[in-house]
């Protein structure tokens, strides 16, 4: 069996150029190098806590465990470069809330503060009746609101309410409903309007409006107006287009016009507008499609 003896030693000479030496120093029995400069650098782990992190400046450095609730963050006046930080917050969780009904959310545990978004229901496309050689064609439905609101000195719990999506106009000439308000607390994002009915002719160019975009909330950070449905044409009795949706705040989801006989689509995702519904040349009446429901998306930081 081989063996690796070192004297105890507390200050040993300097070695010669480019060369280092191990040594065992006699005061805390700490094997240590000192290179030909005399600089000394200690070889023992320097953590001594649970939690200490092992780090480096100039030679390897314990940084010793925060306080519960610390984050580590990069501190270019810190001398390892990192620091603990109090005070701060960390993205720990998302929830997703689409009941339309009342209800209540409770903060996870551990929240200390909240980030909500909100976005009001998408309003529905109009409808569409018919005539001999005519046409008629009917705007989109606008797209919901939209709120974004920091909240500190969480709560335990918060009433909430996602808008509902309107109904498109039925068929005939039926303007499409308006999207439903989606509520949190006291803030409120308004849900956008119908999509207007067209009117029926045979040579005369006609357009119906879309519907307005929700009317723009009050007392968030952020408040957006939601954007205006399409208005639908009518060129003659037999060529139209009727209006798309307005496009929600998550991910678009308007739907589109159509430039066929035929009732409007319904929108997709959150908040956005239905489309409005197409009779070309006396094709029959024709509904709307539906807006889609509003959401709220609130972001948990501990």
């Amino acid at each position: 069996m081989s063996r690796l003896r070192f004297n105890l030693v507390t200050a040993p000479p300097t070695p010669p150029a480019g060369k280092a030496e191990l040594f065992v120093d006699s005061t805390d029995k700490h094997v240590k190098e000192i290179d030909d400069t005399g600089t000394i650098t200690d070889l023992r782990s320097p953590l001594t806590t649970k939690g200490d992190l092992s780090t480096y400046s100039t030679q390897a450095a314990r940084l010793p465990v925060g306080v519960d609730g610390a984050i580590l963050a990069a501190d270019s006046a810190a001398g390892v470069g990192l620091a603990w930080k109090t005070g701060q917050y960390r993205l720990a969780s998302i929830q997703v809330l689409t009941t339309t009904t009342a209800s209540t959310y409770t903060p996870t545990a551990g929240t200390r503060a909240i980030h909500v978004r909100m976005i009001g229901g998408g309003g529905g496309g109009g409808g569409t009746n018919t005539a001999a050689s005519a046409a008629s064609v009917a705007g989109g439905g606008g797209g919901g609101s939209l709120l974004e609101k920091w909240i500190f000195g969480i709560a335990p719990s918060y009433s909430y309410q996602c808008g509902t999506g309107g109904n498109g106009g039925a068929a005939g000439s039926n303007n499409g409903a308006a999207g439903g308000s989606t509520t949190f607390s006291t803030f409120t994002a308004p849900g956008g309007a119908g999509g207007i009915t067209g009117g029926t002719a045979a040579t005369a160019v006609l357009t119906a409006l879309g519907g307005a975009g929700g009317a723009a909330s009050t007392g968030g950070d952020i408040n957006l107006r939601g954007l205006p449905g399409v208005p639908g044409l009518r060129l003659s009795g037999t060529v139209g287009v009727s209006g798309s949706g307005g496009p929600g705040f998550e991910g678009q989801g308007a739907a589109q016009g159509r430039n066929t006989q035929g009732a409007g689509a319904a929108a997709g995702n959150y908040g956005a507008g239905g489309a409005g519904a197409c009779t070309l040349n006396n094709g029959g009446t024709a509904a709307g499609g539906a807006g889609s429901q509003g959401v709220i998306v609130v972001e948990e930081y501990a």
